[in-house]
């Protein structure tokens, strides 16, 4: 997937500075160059010594993409963190996918939800994996 990511070709990549309230409210353009990976296996552990008989219970969920820099990155997310990442690369904001995932929570517990994904959706623009908003 490295040499995939880092081959695929892609217009250059420009970022404007964005605030956690743009990326929670606007739906989030990701790097050009961005693909969620799902993996029985937890591929970014496996090596010589590490060599699993049977795959774990959960999936391994892993975000990978090419920065401004050209440079490939990966990020290992939650499942939760991955499908909220799946509902915003289909053109969703994170208050809407929030309120799709968040079904039966409890108001507090929503609007707690809301602060840890401004935080995710803040360090993924950090990365550049969010490389800005798209804008009307």
């Amino acid at each position: 997937m490295e040499l995939v990511l880092s081959v695929t070709e892609a217009e250059p990549v420009e970022t404007a500075m964005r605030s956690g309230a743009q990326l929670l409210d606007s739906v989030p353009v990701f790097a050009p160059v961005t693909r969620l990976l799902h993996y029985v296996w937890p591929v970014q552990q496996i090596n010589r010594t590490y060599q699993p008989d049977e795959p774990p219970v959960s999936a391994t969920h892993i975000l990978g993409f090419r920065n401004a820099e050209d440079q490939v990155r990966f990020i290992a997310l939650s499942e939760a963190t991955a499908g909220l990442i799946l509902r915003l690369q289909n053109q969703c904001t994170a208050r809407q996918a929030l309120l799709d995932m968040g079904t039966g929570l409890t108001l507090a517990d929503q609007s707690n939800l809301m602060l840890f994904v401004k935080e995710i959706l803040t360090d993924l623009y950090r990365q550049v994996a969010i490389i800005g908003i798209y804008t009307n």
